[in-house]
């Protein structure tokens, strides 16, 4: 395909807006959010834009690949001037500064199938005595969910 037309395709996916605002990759995108474009198989579009916009990514190791980080922290953005070159640990480090690393425990985990009076009802129940079996019965949940509640591997916050 020739480069013309690759690129008119690319920008084609993307709602572009000033040179400060987000653009936004309006086709295709992982769970995660962010953006997929297909060239030879898919590719990460924040990714292919820095490619396009200036030039190719250098190489490294496993942990120390070089990263397309989003300084808008929008993982569907395209904006190369929100895009900055980094290692995992500079995009871990520039998460925590900017007090995303929010660890959701407890009922406020988007899986969390019971709530945090649930677990203390649970607790008190295996501190009187109940089997866990009937516990997660009643609860509506696995006995290993119990178990694991018992030994304090989940919602040791309780």
């Amino acid at each position: 395909m020739p480069k013309k037309r690759f690129i008119d395709r690319f920008w084609a996916k993307v709602s572009k807006g000033g040179p400060d605002d987000c653009w936004e990759w309006m086709a295709a995108k992982q769970g995660d959010g962010y953006g997929v474009f297909h060239l030879h198989g898919p590719k990460l579009a924040h990714r292919v834009v820095w490619g396009l916009e200036r030039g190719p990514l250098p190489k490294g190791d496993y942990y120390g690949t070089t990263c397309v980080c989003h300084s808008c922290d929008n993982r569907a953005c395209v904006n190369p001037s929100h895009l900055f070159l980094g290692t995992q640990q500079d995009n871990v480090i520039d998460r925590d500064q900017k007090g995303r690393n929010v660890n959701l425990r407890g009922e406020d985990h988007g899986r969390a199938m019971l709530s945090d009076l649930d677990v203390k009802h649970i607790k008190e129940l295996l501190a009187a005595g109940c089997w866990p079996v009937e516990i997660a019965a009643a609860m509506g949940v696995s006995r290993q969910s119990i178990s694991k509640i018992n030994t304090g591997r989940t919602w040791a916050h309780i």
